[in-house]
């Protein structure tokens, strides 16, 4: 009977592509290619994105994607064979002998440390009625970039430079959100919205604080500082009422590179249109296990697996690249207006930029990458 990486093989080939046309399609890596031709399962950081990319894969060969992963889980179970060896072993009998030998050295060990209690308890007396002093680490933190992003716990210290002078901003509480004792002042930071903090008194925010996560069990907590007080979204709401804002307009933009299957043509989709090309905001919340990846001019790519509730911020100046191995669990918003990368399972690339209109004005769009 002909295994799972064989058909596939045998079928790609008779179809005439080559790896790198089915990786160029699918958007799947070449590695990740041959590695379900050659049934390396093991090769796959976990079982959903392998299946992810089977999905994929047979969707290119236009075959029927469930009789496939049907087939792959169909081999794991027979991969794991019962303890047979564990079912059928006699068991063993305990003599008497063994039995009350192992007796007595129970009572002779309890006596002994019974003993020792007694011992130390009559001579540590009065250090046993006195409770132990309980001791925090507490950690200051410079901010000398434009953002300080750090995982905190209670009495940790931001030291944050405003015109010549240094601010203390103290991590007080982390329960379901975190409070921040500003310069004297009590802030509450929630996973929300970000937070500007006028820590100079001067009635203008200083920094924006956003919370990424929290656990209050442990009592940790991931902040991240910006002292760009302009934030994206910030920056979103000033220029809202002079652009021209059509989310899932149809655009002039065609796509980057080609695709053989039909089915996987999408369509550019413009953002937003603009005075001028200023930076914007990316925010990913994923649903479902994803394999994410990011790439902005000048910069090495950004690849990480991401599990169901995670989520990711970035903020771009002009251009950038993004891949998801299942668009159907990647909720992409850009600049504050929502956009749909394509449904369950799909594996998804484009490239988000801006495009000079005839009448001097800027659009932002997303373009299909095959």
């Amino acid at each position: 009977m002909e295994s799972l990486g064989a058909k596939l093989k045998n079928l790609r080939e008779e179809k005439g592509y080559t790896l790198e046309q089915v990786a160029r399609d699918t958007h799947i890596t070449k590695r990740y290619i041959i590695a379900i031709e050659e049934e390396r399962f093991d090769e796959f950081p976990a079982e959903p994105y392998l299946v992810g990319f089977l999905r994929s894969y047979c969707e290119f060969l236009e075959i029927n994607a469930e009789e496939i992963v049907q087939l792959y889980r169909n081999m794991r179970l027979q991969e794991q064979p019962p303890p047979i060896d564990q079912l059928v072993a006699p068991r063993r009998r305990l003599s008497l002998r063994l039995i009350a030998g192992a007796i007595g050295a129970v009572v002779l060990l309890t006596g002994v440390i019974f003993l020792l209690f007694r011992l130390f308890f009559s001579a540590n007396a009065e250090r046993i009625d006195e409770p132990p002093t309980a001791t925090t680490v507490e950690t200051e933190y410079q901010f000398t970039d434009n953002f300080l992003e750090q995982r905190f716990r209670v009495g940790d210290t931001v030291i944050v430079p405003v015109n010549g002078e240094e601010f203390f901003v103290r991590v007080a509480a982390i329960e379901d959100d975190v409070v921040l004792d500003a310069a004297g002042s009590e802030q509450v930071v929630d996973g929300d919205r970000e937070h500007g903090i006028d820590i100079s008194d001067d009635g203008q925010a200083d920094i924006i604080v956003l919370l990424r996560s929290v656990n209050g069990d442990s009592g940790e907590a991931v902040l991240r500082f910006d002292r760009r007080v302009a934030s994206p979204s910030a920056l979103m709401a000033t220029r809202q009422g002079a652009a021209d804002y059509e989310v899932g307009a149809e655009s002039v933009q065609t796509a980057i590179g080609s695709t053989a299957v039909a089915a996987r043509e999408r369509e550019s989709m413009v953002i937003g249109t603009y005075p001028s090309p200023d930076a914007y905001e990316v925010q990913v919340r994923f649903t479902g296990p994803t394999l994410f990846r990011y790439r902005v001019a000048g910069e090495q790519t950004n690849e990480t697996f991401f599990a169901a509730g995670e989520s990711l911020r970035r903020r771009f100046e002009n251009r950038a690249r993004i891949w998801s191995s299942n668009a159907g669990t990647t909720q992409l918003t850009v600049a504050g207006g929502e956009v749909r990368l394509g449904g369950s399972g799909e594996v998804v690339a484009g490239a988000i930029r801006y495009t000079e209109t005839d009448d001097g004005r800027y659009r932002l769009e997303l373009i299909p990458a095959y």
